[in-house]
């Protein structure tokens, strides 16, 4: 993706992953939420099915999904 206003572009998977990579910030901007019951994956942009949640599989490429589950 091409930074806003900053002359730099930046991996798409490094978007909304919770660390600024754009000096101007715009990397880590207007990430959205994710649709109905699905359930957002922490910090990124990917969003599952809220059964996938807790499952024992991980499903979120950061491995999200399968933290803090009692």
């Amino acid at each position: 993706m091409k930074c806003t206003t900053a002359a730099q572009c930046v991996k798409w998977d490094r978007t909304c992953d919770g660390e600024t990579h754009c000096s101007d910030g715009s990397d880590e901007k207007n990430c959205g939420v994710c649709k109905g019951t699905a359930w957002k994956c922490g910090t990124s942009r990917q969003c599952i099915k809220s059964s996938q949640r807790c499952d024992g599989n991980t499903d979120c490429t950061n491995g999200s999904d399968e933290q803090n589950c009692v």
